[in-house]
């Protein structure tokens, strides 16, 4: 078999997953993202957008599957681990406007997201010490 078609039967501490080689996964999220935005931008289909997610978001999952992530890196995604699912369920309530430039907007938009999350981070936090004491 082609080297790309080749499944990895490799034990990565993974149970009921399949390891594909990740030039096999990156290309599979480039043609599926690609697809999409031929179909949105030159024919203007968007019915499909979903499924392109999707199966583009699983991909990409794999191919990041065999990346190494340096350590210096890891600091700054530490700040985040604590709040990701209040980023998660904010993001879409709290995009602002409040100037008329887009890199603005978004900068502010990030900073009021991600400050309201940790807040709401932090009261989860002790709300549920709280409960446990009690």
């Amino acid at each position: 078999m082609a080297d790309g078609l080749r499944i990895y039967c490799r034990n990565l501490g993974r149970k009921n997953t399949i390891s594909l080689s990740p030039n096999l996964s990156m290309i599979s999220a480039m043609i599926i993202f690609l697809t999409m935005i031929v179909l949105n931008f030159k024919f203007h289909i968007k019915n499909y957008n979903f499924f392109f997610i999707l199966f583009f978001s699983i991909a990409l999952i794999y191919a990041c599957m065999d990346f190494k992530i340096p350590d210096r890196m890891h600091k700054g995604v530490l700040f985040f681990s604590g709040c990701i699912l209040e980023i998660y369920l904010l993001h879409g309530y709290f995009f602002m406007t409040p100037t008329n430039h887009r890199v603005i907007d978004f900068l502010i938009s990030l900073a009021v997201i991600i400050l309201m999350a940790k807040i709401l981070s932090i009261f989860s936090i002790k709300l549920n010490q709280k409960m446990i004491k009690v």
